[in-house]
């Protein structure tokens, strides 16, 4: 399953080696999500990131978030 999920809010701690962002995602409907949207129409996704990582993702942009299962292995 694909979901389209939007930066909400982005809250920054920290300097330097010691930054840290914590990145909230909401859900986003349209076509694209229709089939996550169906079932599933809310999602909140929080998410610390350390360094520069944070800037890749921008306020109000759209991502899309793929879940799909993982098959278990010896390490499991």
């Amino acid at each position: 399953m694909r979901a389209k999920l939007q930066v909400h809010t982005k809250v920054e701690t920290g300097a330097g080696e010691h930054r840290q962002v914590q990145v909230q995602f909401t859900a986003v409907g349209g076509p694209e999500n229709e089939e996550w949207s169906r079932y599933t129409p809310a999602c909140q996704l929080n998410i610390s990131l350390k360094g520069d990582l944070a800037d890749r993702y921008e306020i109000g942009k759209t991502y899309f978030v793929d879940f799909s299962p993982v098959e278990p292995t010896d390490e499991d």
